[in-house]
């Protein structure tokens, strides 16, 4: 048994650790909750901030997006009545009272919280604001400072009640229809939705008040336990401890093991390094994950020709790979329709078929020439599929391309007579089946021209072969020059015969375009005393029309074309002859 005095000091010892880390943990305690009230309401202002922020982006958003709804439905000839509908349609799906109105040039509301008016709408030259200025008045001057769209701030009903509160509003004009177009948020709302915040990091800040108390009641029944044993250095020990763990959350620094002598303490010491450790590892692995990711992502976007659009086929992301291909830039591509890049030889038939094909959710593959901004071509190989969200949900389209342009112009190269520079005749022998079959798809008819130049072997022989290649080079120049449309096609069959092949046009106006090739051919007065129809070179032509593809045959088309072209000659020259698809 000790002796009374070494009692006294052990318990006066003992009281003094026990104040002593009653005192360091309620000054750690007051400091944290200091911080952490600070810091939650700095939060708060934050969140606060950035929400509004938010709001108004998610309503200028939306007023642009209704912008360009409207746009694509006056293009498309719908009516002002069923744009409404689709617009109040928009606005029921945000929530209750975000709904979009339409003021007129007189400032009737055309459509508003209770949906379209009728013909006695509301008009806001009517409304009388605070300060004696109408709802009307306050829109013009917004819209006169800021024309492409503004905010305003005025008090409103909301659905189903008496009393006005405040609201904030985005308004843009929509100049064809002299329409003001706008939505907006109730400031009660933000106000609620803040106050649910405040509540949420409230209820997080007494979660986290909580379990510092449980630690530090841990810790100190831990150091109290200990002073009752090793009293002054104990004392000592803790105190070390402590320092070192304010440094751990001030600078992530690692408890130095050498400062403690106790080996339980060192142990939870070294515990406590390596959570932190494992921490900073994981931090690292995660950022280097990252890293990796977006190396990857950056490698496809600078290599790989990608474009992805909304359902409308308005580009909402375009590779870095696509930008320098076609010689835009991602901000002039952002927002505009694939048409930007469209060629002019490209049919409207495969636009209709791919439109055909993704709009029925599959996918759709096939080569197509395309236009650079500086007016150049290139071909891609293009595979578009569909986009859907996280939900499944169809969202747009994802085209995936490769450049093919080299092997384009190997196959230009292969398909194009080197003198006239028109198409061959192993073009035309692939491209009519093709056609064929594209024009009984499309239920369109389809016409094929033979064309030959009168007595050209009397013309080779009184002017000679150079002056008959260049009667050749002359005839291919007028067939182009007479050739717009994409769909039509001018062939040097051999020899001084060509072919020209054109679809989706009536039979009358194909004759139509041949003979004045014809005319066009004799203006050019060029002289060929061996003809009898013309002192001028001169062609005829044969042309077989088959109204219905299902019915007509490669060789029965070329057939009928050279029957049409052996009676033109037969019956003077310098004419063509029509040749129906026979019973």
């Amino acid at each position: 048994m000790q002796p009374p005095s070494t009692q006294k000091i052990s318990s006066l010892a003992f009281r003094a650790s026990f104040i002593s880390a009653l005192v360091i943990f309620l000054s750690l305690g007051a400091l944290w909750g200091l911080i952490s009230w600070a810091h939650w309401n700095q939060e708060i202002k934050e969140i606060e901030g950035r929400y509004l922020r938010a709001q108004k982006e998610i309503i200028s958003q939306a007023m642009q997006q209704a912008i360009g709804i409207i746009e694509h439905q006056r293009s498309e000839g719908v009516s002002q009545e069923s744009v409404l509908e689709l617009l109040h349609a928009m606005g029921n799906i945000r929530d209750e009272n975000g709904y979009i109105f339409v003021v007129d040039s007189k400032g009737d509301i055309l459509m508003g919280a209770e949906g379209i008016y009728g013909a006695t709408p509301p008009n806001t030259n009517e409304m009388i604001l605070s300060g004696g200025n109408t709802l009307h008045d306050l829109f013009e001057d917004a819209l006169s400072t800021n024309p492409k769209g503004a905010f305003v701030q005025y008090f409103w009903n909301k659905r189903g009640e008496s009393l006005p509160t405040p609201k904030i509003s985005y308004i843009t004009p929509y100049e064809p229809w002299s329409w003001i177009i706008g939505s907006g948020i109730h400031v009660d709302d933000l106000e609620h939705h803040i106050k649910q915040k405040r509540q949420e990091r409230l209820e997080k800040l007494q979660e986290e008040l909580l379990r510092f108390i449980l630690l530090s009641l841990i810790l100190f029944g831990f150091i109290v336990l200990f002073s009752r044993f090793l009293q002054k250095k104990s004392d000592k020990e803790i105190f070390t401890l402590l320092e070192e763990l304010k440094g751990l959350a001030r600078e992530h620094k690692e408890i130095n093991l050498s400062k403690i002598e106790f080996e339980e303490l060192k142990e939870l010491a070294s515990l406590i390094n390596q959570m932190m450790r494992l921490e900073i590892e994981g931090r690292r692995r995660e950022e280097g994950l990252n890293a990796t990711l977006k190396r990857y992502l950056g490698i496809i976007d600078k290599y790989v020709i990608a474009s992805s659009t909304d359902l409308e086929g308005r580009i909402t992301n375009a590779s870095e790979a696509f930008c320098q291909i076609s010689g835009y830039s991602k901000e002039e591509l952002l927002g505009q329709p694939h048409s930007i890049i469209r060629h002019p030889d490209t049919p409207d038939s495969l636009f209709q078929e791919l439109w055909g094909t993704i709009s029925q959710d599959k996918p759709w593959h096939s080569e197509i020439k395309n236009r650079k901004k500086n007016g150049d071509f290139y071909w891609v190989e293009m595979n578009i599929e569909i986009l859907r969200d996280a939900k499944g949900e169809k969202i747009g389209y994802t085209a995936i391309r490769q450049d093919i342009t080299d092997k384009k112009r190997i196959e230009e190269l292969s398909i194009t007579d080197d003198m006239t520079k028109l198409y061959n005749r192993r073009f035309f022998n692939q491209t009519i089946g093709k056609e064929l079959r594209r024009a009984s798809r499309g239920g369109w008819p389809i016409h094929l021209a033979i064309l030959d130049i009168d007595r050209f072997k009397q013309y080779n022989d009184r002017y000679g072969h150079q002056a008959g290649d260049m009667a050749l080079i002359t005839v291919a120049r007028v067939m182009k020059e007479s050739l717009h449309r994409s769909g039509d096609y001018a062939f040097r069959m051999g020899g001084e015969e060509f072919g020209i092949l054109l679809s989706a046009i009536p039979s009358k106006e194909a004759f139509t375009l041949l003979d004045s090739i014809r005319v066009r051919i004799e203006s050019l007065k060029i002289p060929h005393e061996g003809n009898q129809s013309s002192p001028y070179l001169t062609i005829s032509f044969g042309l077989f029309t088959c109204p219905n593809a299902l019915q007509c045959t490669p060789d029965l088309m070329y057939k009928m074309a050279d029957q049409a072209l052996y009676e033109a000659k037969e019956s003077g020259r310098n004419k063509g002859v029509i040749s129906p698809l026979p019973l």
